[in-house]
């Protein structure tokens, strides 16, 4: 919808980088990887088509020391529209977290 538009008919480029800043964190979370981001790198491929469905996938792509680089895609009409590699840095404190709400 509106709020989401960029260049008319698509997503605006910061809400594509808000949206893989989630998903890529939450894989870390997922995977049982304690870890806050240190960057997060988007290359825009293409437009992303508004109003139309998306699919999004991210994988843990491998760890280096307190380093975990998490990467993922978006893809539009079945075509990559853009790709996202995050490097997140392992915390203590939040190594072996619950997922989920609280019991």
């Amino acid at each position: 919808t509106a709020p989401y538009n960029g260049p008319p008919g698509f997503v605006h480029g910061g809400v594509i980088a808000l949206v893989f800043d989630e998903l890529l964190g939450v894989v870390g979370v997922v995977r049982g990887v304690g870890a806050m981001p240190g960057t997060l790198a988007v290359r825009y491929r293409r437009p992303t088509p508004l109003g139309r469905r998306v699919d999004l996938r991210a994988w843990r792509d491998r760890v280096e020391g307190r380093k975990v680089f998490i990467r993922g895609d978006m893809r539009g009409d079945d075509e990559v529209t853009a790709e996202a590699e995050g490097v997140f840095i392992r915390v203590a404190f939040l190594e072996g977290m619950p997922v989920g709400p609280p019991a």
